[in-house]
């Protein structure tokens, strides 16, 4: 009984943050106070236009953990740390 209450209790919070990280990347905004910006290597909504700009990397769904372990964000970074500077 208590395992079925802890995985409903799962299944609904995946369902809420898989639901709140594809609203913000598809919103095209990225929201400082958001509470996925608190989860470190979370990926965010430049890195998803990024990924849908060039069709090249970023394969990652919401960490971009494997995606900077096999090198397909190296674009995207230099990208990123560009427009950093300027």
């Amino acid at each position: 009984m208590v395992f079925g209450q802890l995985h409903a209790f799962s299944a609904l919070f995946w369902i809420f943050w898989k639901s709140t990280v594809s609203l913000e990347e598809h919103s095209g905004f990225q929201f400082p106070w958001s509470i996925t910006q608190i989860i470190p290597l979370n990926t965010g909504s430049s890195y998803h236009d990024h990924h849908h700009s060039n069709n090249v990397g970023n394969y990652a769904g919401s960490c971009y953990f494997w995606d900077v372990v096999l090198g397909t964000a190296d674009d995207y970074f230099k990208v990123y740390l560009k427009d950093k500077k300027v």
